[in-house]
C-alpha cells in the first residue's frame, strides 16, 4: 500500500518535470527564433543602407561628371590651347580611375554582404539542425522514461494482484478455520 501511494508521487512528479521541460525547450525555441529574426533584420537593414549610399554615390558621381565635363569644356572654349586639352584628359583618366576604384569598393561590399548573408542562412541552419537534433533527443528520453513508467505500473500491478490474492486465501483459509473451530465448540457443547 505504501508502494503504490510513493508511486503516484512520482508520477506526477515526472510528468510535473516532463510539462517543465516542453516548456522550457518551446521557451527556448521561441527565443532562438526572436534571435533569428533580429539578426535578419538587422542584416536586411544593413544591406539597405548600403545600396542607399551606392544610389546617393552614384547620383553624386553622375552629377559632379556632368558638371566636370561642362566646365573644363568652358574652359577649353576659352582658351582652346592644347595643354588644356591635356589636362582635361589627365583629370579625366583620374576620375575615371576613382570611379572604377569606388565601382569595385561597392561591388566588394556588395560581395561581402552576400556572404555575409550566406554564412547567416549557413549558422541559422545549423543552428536549426542542432535544435532538431536536441529536440529528437529530448524526445527519445521523454519515451524511455514513459516506458520505463509503464513497466514500474504494470510491475506493481502485478505485485498487488498477488498479494491481494494471497491475502484472499489467507483470510480464507482463516476463516475456515475459524468456522470449524466454531463448529467443533458448538459440538462439543451439544455433546
Amino acid at each position: 500500500m505504501r508502494v503504490g501511494k510513493h508511486m503516484k508521487g512520482k508520477g506526477q512528479v515526472a510528468k510535473r518535470a516532463k510539462d517543465d521541460d516542453q516548456e522550457r525547450l518551446i521557451r527556448d525555441r521561441a527565443r532562438a527564433m526572436e534571435l533569428a529574426e533580429r539578426n535578419r533584420i538587422l542584416i536586411k537593414q544593413k544591406l539597405q543602407h548600403l545600396q542607399n549610399l551606392r544610389k546617393e554615390e552614384e547620383k553624386l558621381t553622375t552629377m559632379n561628371r556632368g558638371k566636370l565635363m561642362s566646365f573644363w569644356l568652358k574652359i577649353m572654349r576659352e582658351v582652346k590651347t592644347v595643354q588644356l586639352k591635356k589636362d582635361v584628359e589627365v583629370l579625366s583618366q583620374n576620375h575615371e580611375r576613382d570611379m572604377d576604384r569606388k565601382d569595385a569598393i561597392l561591388q566588394m561590399l556588395d560581395r561581402d554582404l552576400d556572404e555575409a548573408e550566406e554564412q547567416y542562412q549557413m549558422a541559422q541552419r545549423s543552428y536549426m539542425l542542432h535544435v532538431d537534433q536536441l529536440l529528437e533527443l529530448q524526445e527519445t528520453r521523454l519515451e524511455a522514461l514513459h516506458r520505463s513508467f509503464d513497466t514500474d505500473v504494470e510491475t506493481l500491478s502485478t505485485e498487488f494482484k498477488l498479494e491481494k490474492e494471497e491475502i484472499t486465501a489467507q483470510h480464507a483459509t482463516e476463516r475456515k478455520e475459524l468456522l470449524d473451530i466454531i463448529a467443533a465448540v458448538e459440538k462439543e457443547e451439544r455433546d
